[in-house]
């Protein structure tokens, strides 16, 4: 963030998260303070508005991926995801690029091939690569389905 928080800033902006960095538009002269308060506004308002309402908002940071926000539904695995990637599709347009995750607190209604569509549909949108705790063999995992 800016070390003068009675700095203004306009236009495109970078900020900075623990060691990740995002562009930022900002289209009327904010100060810091202010600048900081309507990003994480505009991303509550974003997800809020698709869920109406039915989605609690977190803020958090991995050590692999940096600053990300998880929203937890209160809806089915079919509805969250539909609406993760339209969360996806819309921040983008605002120019906010954060990784973006969703949970879901009811039935998971997709199979695992239709989940698996979704992440590597939002993954590919968010410009990220999917990484797991261990190593894994995806020649190996594409070969044995095969068989």
């Amino acid at each position: 963030m800016l070390k003068d928080k009675n700095a203004f800033v306009t236009g495109s902006y970078l900020i900075q998260f623990f060691d990740s960095e995002y562009t930022v538009e900002c289209s009327t002269e904010l100060n810091a303070c202010e600048f900081a308060s309507t990003f994480f506004k505009k991303i509550e308002e974003v997800i809020k508005g698709i869920f109406n309402n039915k989605a609690i908002v977190r803020y958090n940071v991995d050590s692999r991926i940096g600053f990300f926000v998880l929203i937890i539904a209160n809806t089915s695995a079919k509805e969250a995801l539909n609406k993760w990637i339209e969360i996806i599709k819309r921040l983008r347009k605002e120019k906010i690029n954060v990784p973006i995750f969703v949970d879901w607190l009811r039935e998971t209604d997709v199979t695992p091939e239709e989940l698996g569509a979704y992440v590597g549909q939002a993954l590919a949108l968010m410009d990220l690569e999917l990484v797991t705790e261990t190593p894994i063999d995806i020649e190996k995992i594409v070969r044995e389905l095969r068989e």
